[in-house]
């Protein structure tokens, strides 16, 4: 799982998010733009969050690819999501907002530490965006008047919570609307990091760089420059040869293929990891035309004699 089927789900099912206690809905301006924040910040986990954005796109790709009817599967993923929205609100803190992560008080005016230390989601929320709903509350008089971006926090919330004291039996349509909902509190945190941080700025810069970087274009030249080298049908194990390195280029075809639509850092482990795998082939590239050219130089000489 990865993030072109993040996107391929934002723009099927969450372009527009309806309120889980009445009849509103919102639009999402940008569901694209949103994802890659939200990638973005995944890949940034570090620490005992290190794992981000693995767990994530696991736990989103087991409820994508789950049988409908294996609703415990469902229930799992989507709770899994819910309780990984916490930490991704405490990596966007560290890695993205440092400036907003302050100390926090408890109601005794106590210290309880900085914020992406001790904050609870409601603790994120409230310091972030300036949200002081009260997400305990569960009754649905409460939610109705409250924005479809606030109501969707609250799911979000206390889903995380039942998660770790509850197993409740939803049904198909129940779980949908919530997996919808919890990713819309995804969402919605992506657009107000879009107008309030630097991200959209960085995920640009990062699409811009995967589209002209000829790097990712290379598996492609070589792959054409493979195909035309001519091999003799004498040498079987040269044919052997290319028809594996044309296996392996054309993995890595679809890997680069993927970096130019998601984007991607130019210094991630991911770009140094094509580097090194491109740069190897190419070397297996040189010696197979040079040892087909020297067999068929060898068979030339070795014809000339009976001239």
């Amino acid at each position: 799982m990865n993030i072109n089927a993040f996107l391929e789900y934002a723009r099927a099912e969450l372009s527009t998010i309806k309120h889980p206690y009445c009849d509103r809905t919102e639009r999402i301006k940008n569901a694209e733009l949103s994802v890659w924040i939200i990638d973005s910040v995944l890949r940034r986990g570090m620490g005992p969050h290190e794992a981000l954005a693995e767990n994530f796109y696991q736990a989103l790709g087991d409820y994508l690819n789950a049988p409908r009817q294996q609703k415990a599967v469902l229930r799992g993923s989507i709770e899994k999501l819910a309780v990984q929205f916490e930490t991704f609100l405490r990596t966007t803190i560290r890695t993205a907002l440092p400036d907003k992560d302050v100390v926090i008080y408890d109601r005794n005016g106590k210290s309880r530490g900085k914020l992406s230390q001790s904050g609870y989601l409601p603790d994120f929320l409230k310091h972030i965006c300036g949200i002081e709903a009260n997400f305990w509350e569960s009754k649905s008089s409460y939610w109705q008047d409250k924005s479809v971006e606030e109501a969707v926090y609250g799911v979000c919330f206390r889903h995380q919570q039942r998660a770790k004291h509850e197993a409740r039996n939803y049904t198909l349509s129940q779980l949908e609307s919530l997996a919808t909902q919890i990713l819309g509190a995804y969402l919605f945190f992506a657009e107000w990091l879009a107008e309030n941080s630097d991200l959209e700025k960085q995920v640009r810069e990062r699409q811009e760089f995967a589209r002209n970087e000829a790097l990712l274009y290379w598996p492609e030249i070589l792959g054409h420059q493979l195909e035309l080298a001519y091999i003799s049908l004498q040498d079987q194990d040269l044919q052997e040869m290319r028809d594996k390195l044309m296996g392996q280029l054309s993995t890595l075809v679809e890997q680069a293929k993927q970096f130019r639509e998601q984007g991607i850092d130019p210094e991630s482990k991911e770009v140094t990891e094509l580097y090194q795998a491109i740069e190897s082939l190419a070397e297996e590239y040189k010696w197979l035309v040079t040892d087909s050219n020297m067999r068929e130089y060898g068979r030339e000489q070795e014809a000339d004699k009976y001239m």
